[in-house]
């Protein structure tokens, strides 16, 4: 029989839903997840406000645990969250007590990311869809270092290729841009990933690093990045600034007219993603070079 483990997320949006682990253990057993915003903290009795243990709710059986919206509130203000399972034989006391890893180990305790995260969509698809997106595209080998910059922030959009209806999930994309800012300031890199809307597989991806930092994009004029953009009306196009990201869609043409998504960060001029929208559905997207 396999004995106590646990599985947490990769990556997780600040504002978004807190983070649930799934706790793997024996039947009979009781259970706990503990996180911290450093390893260090994982078992101190003194990281008031830096560390949770959901004891403080009691044991459970294995099975998920989520954060506290209270407790998520304050941890997730961290760039990254450690954390550890706990396991006893009874549920009202720590009996025969296991733990994923040890005091003298804590530094080997499993983490994930906190970023500063925006989503664009379509129609009102469920939130949840885009914090899966959102996770798959943390498994990307140029994840870690993507990661490993400041101001970690993520864009999450979901495009469409046809605005007929009822909509066909193989008429629609997510695009994943990751973005943060080197160490120390003066270059902003980027991942961009195209991924397959049911399965949430990549289609393609694209890194960048440009001169610059990460600037909210609110107040900035796209008309310089026009050249870049498909469509003639694209400067016409509906706007959405989320963050230091620049969206402009229209994702509802007429017949006989196109649209599309056109993704930009404008501290860095750079357009990281095309992709159009016509009546016929034919799969139109590039990330420019």
């Amino acid at each position: 029989m396999a004995g106590l483990a646990v599985r947490g997320p990769a990556l997780v949006g600040r504002s978004w839903s807190a983070p649930y682990f799934t706790l793997i253990d024996e039947p009979g057993r009781w259970c706990a997840v503990e996180v911290a915003v450093t390893p260090d903290e994982l078992g101190s009795a003194t990281a008031e406000g830096e560390r949770w243990g959901s004891w403080e709710r009691g044991l459970t059986p294995p099975g998920q645990i989520s954060l506290p919206d209270p407790v998520w509130a304050e941890l997730g203000a961290a760039d990254r969250l450690y954390y550890r399972a706990h396991s006893s034989a009874a549920a009202d006391a720590w009996v025969d007590h296991q733990w994923t890893v040890a005091d003298d180990s804590r530094e080997e305790a499993p983490s994930f990311r906190v970023s500063n995260a925006w989503s664009s969509g379509v129609d009102s698809r469920p939130q949840g869809e885009f914090e899966a997106a959102l996770e798959a595209a943390a498994a990307h080998a140029d994840f870690p270092g993507i990661s490993a910059g400041a101001h970690l922030s993520a864009l999450v959009c979901l495009h469409r290729f046809s605005p007929k209806r009822p909509m066909d999930a193989s008429q629609l994309e997510w695009l994943v841009l990751l973005a943060s800012e080197s160490t120390p300031p003066g270059e902003v890199q980027m991942l961009v990933q195209r991924l397959d809307y049911a399965s949430r597989s990549l289609i393609a991806s694209r890194r960048h690093t440009d001169a610059g930092e990460l600037t909210p994009a609110l107040g900035l004029t796209a008309g310089r990045f026009m050249t870049l953009l498909v469509g003639p009306d694209a400067s016409l196009w509906p706007r959405e600034e989320r963050g230091p990201f620049l969206i402009l869609r229209n994702n509802s043409p007429a017949p006989e007219e196109e649209g599309g998504t056109c993704v930009i960060i404008p501290a860095t001029g750079r357009c990281v993603y095309c992709a159009k929208t016509v009546w016929h559905g034919a799969a139109e997207a590039a990330m420019p070079g």
